[in-house]
């Protein structure tokens, strides 16, 4: 079956895009001719050249099936070339795995911690409150280095990678003083960023949109989380 021109309102409806697609969505973006590359190449994700008068473009396969926004940053970028468009697209290259699968020292999964057990969690709210649509991995993060003599100003208590479809939960968190509905909400948090794609305003990437917030805002107990947060600041730093 030939592949069909994508309109940009329907990009995301796409679980994998061809680079057949990526092009025509391009060229007809641009109103010009482009050489399309995919590669797996992880130092150099993006490179961008001008041969004669088509546009020449090798590109690393994660951009294929990057949030709409980026795709549309990239478009912006390469007609405009604007800073902004571009911090766009560098944030999400950055986020890119620099190894392949099963070479280098990629950071295993590990859902097992002292205290809790963030697959079953995962597993839990996934049911509860996305009628298991969610299909991402999760596990605990690295440990950061203790800072003598300085108290942090925040905590990142987790984080939700759209290249890597991956959800990191920070692992001071598994500890006995912290309570288990507050990693519920952790993960709520992070799973519902793999659920609402950011949005692209004024040039700007929002990854927590309206959209975003409306729906964070109806978790159950959600002011009370806010407040468990900031004294977790103070008791865990």
């Amino acid at each position: 079956m030939r592949d069909t021109l994508i309109q940009p309102s329907l990009w995301d409806a796409f679980e994998k895009r061809t680079c057949f697609q990526f092009k025509t969505w391009l060229e007809r973006e641009l109103d010009q001719p482009v050489e399309l590359v995919i590669t797996r190449n992880r130092i150099s994700m993006l490179t961008i050249r001008k041969v004669e008068k088509k546009l020449s473009l090798r590109m690393n396969e994660h951009f294929l099936n990057a949030p709409t926004p980026v795709i549309k940053a990239l478009s912006t970028y390469l007609r405009y070339g604007r800073r902004s468009a571009w911090a766009v697209i560098q944030r999400f290259a950055q986020d890119i795995p620099t190894h392949a699968p099963g070479k280098g020292r990629e950071q295993p999964i590990r859902t097992s911690g002292r205290t809790y057990d963030i697959k079953q969690i995962y597993r839990e709210v996934n049911d509860t409150f996305f009628n298991n649509r969610i299909d991402c991995a999760i596990t605990w993060g690295r440990s950061s280095p203790k800072r003598k003599n300085r108290r942090r100003r925040c905590i990142q208590y987790g984080s939700y990678s759209e290249a890597q479809r991956l959800i990191r939960i920070n692992p001071i968190l598994d500890r006995s003083v912290v309570p288990e509905r507050f990693i519920r909400y952790i993960v709520f948090h992070e799973m519902l960023h793999c659920d609402v794609p950011p949005v692209m305003i004024n040039g700007r990437l929002h990854h927590h949109s309206a959209e975003f917030k409306r729906r964070e805002n109806v978790y159950p107990d959600f002011e009370d989380m806010k407040l468990i947060a900031r004294r977790l600041l103070h008791e865990l730093t």
